[in-house]
């Protein structure tokens, strides 16, 4: 089965059994600070060669796993292979040093955004008609510290539903203090994914992995798959 169609089919499953690092090249520059896209986009798996990067669960057999890309086109890269298929999925851009959201509903069951290394999501509540707002926040208002980018972060988010434009409120925060270091210092990023189902609507979940470059490869290291705001 091709990768899009198992990810379509069970996408926790397939996020606990492979790295999926997610891009939006260009996209960021172009939107206004704080503005708000209402559309789904197509976007594709490019899988990766073990010439360029190399992937494993954080388990004790370091069990190998394979690395994708998430982009919004199937253009050729180097060192990757596109799937055809297409997703059709609700994805919220990032803007540095500002936030960026978008409306999700029903007219798709998959939700992605930009990589997270120190951002935030906010996630509303649910409109009457079953609409939720989520905004991608990247403020670091030069602070090295991952508590006070989440409070910086969480202001800005705040500031942003109070003069919000649909009849929700900020529900929901997923921040770097949640997923950013480890006790042990390891730094994580965080593939950041909704599912839409019939009978829960969406539910939240965040992949971590730890990214580490040597030489011209990268290997990857997935620590974990769990739901958000349960």
């Amino acid at each position: 089965m091709p990768p899009a169609q198992e990810l379509m089919n069970d996408p926790v499953t397939f996020m606990q059994n492979s790295i999926v690092v997610v891009g939006w090249h260009g996209r960021q520059t172009t939107l206004q600070d704080r503005s708000i896209t209402q559309s789904t986009v197509d976007m594709w798996l490019h899988k990766a060669s073990k010439s360029v990067s190399v992937g494993r669960k954080k388990d004790w057999k370091r069990t190998g796993i394979p690395v994708y890309q998430l982009r919004p086109s199937n253009d050729a890269v180097q060192g990757y292979t596109a799937d055809p298929e297409a997703i059709k999925v609700y994805f919220c851009p990032f803007r540095t040093s500002g936030m960026l959201g978008t409306v999700i509903s029903n007219q798709a069951t998959l939700f992605f955004t930009t990589q997270m290394d120190g951002c935030s999501l906010g996630v509303g509540s649910e409109t009457q008609n079953g609409e939720r707002l989520v905004f991608h926040a990247n403020y670091a208002f030069n602070t090295t510290s991952v508590l006070d980018q989440s409070r910086n972060q969480l202001q800005e988010l705040q500031s942003r539903f109070h003069d919000r434009p649909f009849d929700t409120h900020l529900k929901n925060v997923f921040g770097p203090e949640s997923y950013r270091e480890s006790r042990r210092g390891t730094q994580y990023a965080s593939t950041t994914f909704g599912v839409r189902t019939d009978t829960k609507g969406w539910q939240f979940y965040t992949q971590r992995f730890a990214r580490d470059e040597k030489g011209r490869k990268t290997y990857y290291t997935l620590k974990e798959v769990r739901p958000l705001f349960v």
